[in-house]
């Protein structure tokens, strides 16, 4: 009289039918957020629950068309009406999957150390879509407010950087239902400004760029705003060389090749729509 269907898909869910004359009771349960125990033990409540239902469904109909039978003459088919048909989702007290929104936007504050020289602090707007699988592209722009000033022979120099970056995020498994993590790989490319404070008082503009790997940690605030941190590892691909020329004639005096490797540090919000 019933038939069971236990089935996974693409994208991470779980999913079970039964099925009785022609009518179907299904129900959906995102398999990335419970553990495998939790999961088979919800999975198999629910399928008991739907089963319970379904024979006090069939015994309630057997008995109404016995009274009917004794009390009613048969309704002929030609008026009789059609039995109700398709597909019912069970409603139970079955964990529900966490809702991600898809369009997220982020605002943060920057600590550089490496790259450009000493020490810079930047602000970083960014702007991502999630997707179901878990994976997410996240693009924007950084903008430090200038380095600590540092010396370079005689002169006394100071840096800003100004770049836009894209990465793409991996959601990673946690036991931690508070904290969510993820892993990123990404670049960014822009100027590398630089002013001295000396005798020739000169500025420039450079073009520098990075690739780099970044650690996400995030913890909701809110079901739409979060706090999340990071920690990224660069490796500064385009090194510019921060030069000191002569004021009367133009010859380099002192020349410095910034670091190949840099790490910048990040904490701010989330708003998730």
């Amino acid at each position: 009289m019933l038939r069971v269907r236990v089935h996974g898909s693409s994208k991470s869910e779980v999913r079970f039918e039964i099925v009785r004359e022609g009518s179907t009771v299904a129900r959906v349960f995102d398999a990335r957020t419970m553990s495998c125990e939790a999961l088979r033990g919800v999975v198999t409540f629910s399928i008991a629950i739907a089963i319970e239902s379904a024979l006090r469904e069939a015994r309630a109909e057997a008995q109404s068309k016995e009274l009917t039978a004794e009390m009613e003459p048969e309704i002929p088919p030609s008026i009789a009406a059609p039995k109700p048909s398709g597909t019912r989702t069970l409603t139970n007290d079955a964990p529900k999957p966490r809702k991600t929104g898809s369009l997220r936007v982020s605002l943060e504050e920057v600590v550089l150390v490496g790259n450009p020289p000493g020490v810079s602090l930047g602000a970083e707007l960014g702007f991502a879509r999630r997707f179901e699988s878990g994976w997410e592209l996240a693009a924007g722009a950084l903008q430090t407010t200038g380095s600590a000033t540092f010396t370079l022979g005689d002169e006394t120099a100071r840096t800003w950087l100004t770049t836009g970056w894209a990465r793409a995020c991996r959601e990673l498994p946690t036991p931690w239902r508070t904290l969510h993590l993820a892993l990123c790989a990404g670049g960014g490319a822009g100027s590398l400004s630089m002013r001295g404070y000396g005798p020739s008082g000169r500025s420039a503009s450079l073009f520098w760029g990075a690739l780099y790997l970044r650690g996400e940690a995030e913890l909701p605030i809110t079901s739409h705003l979060s706090l999340r941190f990071g920690l990224a590892p660069e490796v500064v691909v385009a090194r510019p060389s921060l030069v000191i020329v002569e004021t009367g004639t133009g010859r380099p005096r002192h020349r410095l090749t910034t670091q190949a490797t840099a790490f910048a540090l990040s904490a701010g919000l989330v708003l998730s729509f």
